[in-house]
């Protein structure tokens, strides 16, 4: 425990500070009541090999401003190079609980000394916890983190969506796909009646894995929806020769059998002989399976489609794609329109 010094003890030693470490100029600068000036101080005895006497006057420092952030930290600072780490733990947490400036690199004090006092930060340093936990791949901890926000009721949409995104890169699709419903679905009941996740389009799309990612030129609209409010909408304007991944939803399928996938779709106008088709393919191991149907063309009311498939030991977890491909005809720019509405995959009953 370092003690707190009165002014003239603070003097006294930054006298000897300056005796070692400047002794063409031995008198103390500046203002005494300057916070700034007893941490320059401190610094430059730790410069000059005086360990204890720069902590008790960054200590000292911190006596004049407890609450500014730029002394917390310069004292967090000295002491990582004294490698004191009960006092980097104190003065993270107190810079933590006040500002978000100095996040990233107190998380990566507090990693280098093995410390992870997430139950000791308030809500927002906790949320920053979380993306910092993120961006250093650490996969327990970003769901310790991400159970704790939950036992708190501070997780947002946002989080669910990293987290979900997070483990959807490590192949953890159970566990991503958990944890983008279970806050989803408090919230929009109807968008969790099945496989896919939003399956009638109903909610924005929100680009996570196991939620519709919905790239240009398609979009959600009101305009002509088969049920609901809502629909996938995508339009062609005859410019060019798209070769077009379209929207797509991760879904879970770890058990292996045979699985459908149903929608509806209504165009108006397609052009060429490449219109929309839908896609599965092995979100992991595109190689272990990859079916497509046939595509639609012209102009057709709603109608039923479904395509059939056979998930074997292995795979986890299916893309739901719908695309068109390149033509190689002449006549290829593709124009026209296509509603989709009411997508589902679901388990064929065995025989």
């Amino acid at each position: 425990m370092i003690r707190l010094l009165h002014l003239s003890t603070a003097i006294a030693l930054a006298s000897v500070i300056l005796l070692q470490s400047r002794p063409d100029e031995p008198k103390l600068p500046g203002d005494p009541a300057n916070p700034y000036r007893w941490a320059d101080l401190a610094e430059s005895g730790l410069e000059a090999g005086g360990i204890e006497h720069a902590e008790a006057l960054i200590q000292y420092a911190v006596s004049l401003a407890p609450r500014v952030p730029p002394i917390l930290m310069r004292a967090t600072n000295l002491f990582f190079r004294t490698g004191n780490s009960d006092q980097v733990l104190h003065y993270s947490l107190r810079t933590l609980d006040l500002v978000p400036d100095y996040d990233h690199i107190l998380f990566r004090y507090l990693d280098y000394f093995s410390l992870f006092p997430i139950d000791r930060l308030n809500g927002r340093a906790l949320a920053s916890c979380l993306k910092y936990q993120i961006t250093q791949s650490n996969t327990p901890r970003v769901m310790e983190v991400w159970d704790l926000l939950k036992q708190k009721k501070l997780q947002t949409k946002d989080m669910a969506a990293d987290v979900a995104s997070h483990l959807a890169s490590r192949a953890s699709y159970r566990p991503a796909a958990s944890a983008w419903r279970e806050f989803n679905c408090a919230q929009s009941p109807g968008d969790c009646s099945g496989d896919p996740f939003n399956p009638g389009f109903e909610s924005p799309p929100s680009a996570v894995p196991f939620d519709w990612t919905v790239p240009p030129p398609a979009s959600i609209s009101g305009s002509s929806p088969r049920s609901g409010r809502r629909s996938l909408y995508i339009s062609f304007d005859g410019t060019s020769n798209l070769d077009w991944a379209g929207p797509q939803q991760n879904i879970v399928v770890d058990l292996p059998g045979k699985y459908q996938v149903s929608w509806y779709m209504k165009t108006a106008a397609l052009t060429t002989n490449e219109g929309i088709r839908l896609r599965v393919f092995d979100a992991h191991l595109p190689a272990r399976l990859d079916r497509s149907t046939e595509p639609v063309t012209g102009s057709t009311q709603w109608t039923h489609y479904s395509l059939r498939f056979t998930v074997n030991h292995g795979t986890q977890a299916v893309v739901l794609q719908f695309r068109r491909n390149s033509s190689a005809k002449l006549d290829n720019r593709i124009k026209g329109e296509a509603w989709i509405d009411d997508v589902r995959i679901e388990p064929v009953p065995p025989d």
